[in-house]
């Protein structure tokens, strides 16, 4: 304004002001959230979680956060992210504990006749839960002496369990039950309650063989 502003006609206009939010500085956890022991399947619950963000002024809010829900066996922490007028904050939440799944025991069994000489092969892949992860180990229960039984060493994606019964001179069937444990990403262990299985020898007919009368 002119120092002899008295000398000058009156002017309006009309001035524009642009008021800002102040830049988001950061975000951080100020409360912890109700649950922070889960088993795998169980989604990421936030009840209870506060999320603070801090901007350039200095001023505060609570927000909410974006992060993925799905958890891994033995993750402990929660990558969080919030993002406002185009700028991206993120932070960690810890303290989580995420157990494998209980798994249920199962049943199966596989059976061979006796004129198959070559070890058998059971394929218990099917009877897995479909998101139990890779197989990380597999073992076989003892058996009896009449019996040859092993897990595929060293065939772990394979899922299998390779097995044999000694044929006996009788024409009865054989069979053997055994617990196979299976090791999972996933679950607890998983036991398969196997019944393995050698049936009978079928009887040889001779035919076009005769007697004939002597002394000897």
């Amino acid at each position: 304004i002119p120092a002899d502003a008295a000398n000058y006609e009156s002017v309006t206009g009309t001035i524009r002001l642009t008021v800002g939010q102040p830049a988001l500085s950061g975000i951080a956890v100020t409360s912890q959230p109700a649950k922070a022991s889960y088993t795998f399947g169980e989604p990421f619950d936030p009840a209870g979680m506060t999320v603070t963000a801090t901007y350039a002024d200095g001023t505060q809010k609570a927000v909410t956060p974006a992060f993925d829900s799905v958890l891994a066996v033995g993750q402990t922490t929660l990558a969080l992210s919030y993002t406002e007028g185009g700028v991206t904050r993120t932070c960690t939440l810890s303290g989580l504990t995420v157990n494998k799944k209980p798994a249920a025991a199962l049943t199966a069994s596989d059976e061979a006749s006796y004129s198959d000489t070559a070890a058998q092969t059971f394929h218990f892949g099917s009877l897995l839960p479909s998101d139990c992860g890779a197989v990380t180990g597999v073992t076989v229960g003892s058996v009896s002496a009449s019996a040859v039984l092993a897990s595929a060493t060293g065939d772990k994606d394979a899922k299998t369990v390779t097995w044999a019964l000694k044929p006996g001179l009788d024409n009865e069937e054989k069979s053997e039950a055994v617990t196979v444990t299976v090791q999972t990403e996933n679950y607890e262990d998983i036991t398969i309650a196997l019944t393995v299985r050698t049936t009978a020898k079928k009887p040889v007919t001779i035919t076009g063989v005769e007697a004939q009368d002597g002394t000897y």
